[in-house]
């Protein structure tokens, strides 16, 4: 694998998005994630399908804020081989397939204190606990990995076990 250097700056800069524009397409997410009340970690697994198109980038960036990623499989095969920075996944192109792709990433991760991304707390005064997202402009990927620019749009499925008593609201249309 070429060597990569991570961002050194949580950013998407304008050419770095056109690049990868370029390159990535009919990108669809399934989102898996494990809450627990108690803990200020929570467990995450995405499938990102997507389509590949070669062309003048080396690397593929995948936006991504995490503690730890504990697998990453792409198109059914395990990868060692990737670099992950403190803002990011990167995976040489030459891994990838032209056209389909699905890559599989496992993480654990920790709830923002932000305000933004993916936020927990607890009320001082009804004890309960809280959960929220704001992933406006550029923190969709603080909850998990993803393409995170507007001009690569995308479907998504998600879906979160946690604790039976919370209330769990979502934007759009309720499966099951």
């Amino acid at each position: 694998m070429n060597k990569i250097t991570p961002d050194t700056k949580n950013i998407l800069t304008h050419d770095d998005a056109v690049k990868r524009k370029t390159i990535i397409g009919d990108t669809h997410y399934k989102i898996q994630l494990h809450i627990e009340e108690q803990t200020n970690n929570y467990k995450g697994e995405v499938t990102i399908d997507f389509d590949f198109t070669p062309g003048d980038v080396s690397v593929l960036k995948i936006d991504f804020v995490s503690k730890e990623v504990t697998s990453l499989i792409l198109n059914n095969s395990e990868v060692e081989d990737f670099t992950r920075g403190n803002y990011a996944l990167y995976l040489d192109t030459n891994m990838l397939t032209k056209g389909k792709n699905v890559l599989i990433i496992k993480y654990i991760n920790i709830y923002d204190n932000t305000g933004s991304g993916f936020h927990k707390f607890t009320d001082p005064v009804d004890k309960e606990t809280y959960i929220h997202t704001d992933f406006e402009p550029y923190d969709a990927h603080s909850l998990f990995p993803c393409f995170d620019q507007p001009d690569i749009k995308a479907t998504y499925l998600l879906t979160i076990t946690g604790p039976d008593k919370w209330q769990y609201i979502h934007n759009s249309s309720i499966a099951n």
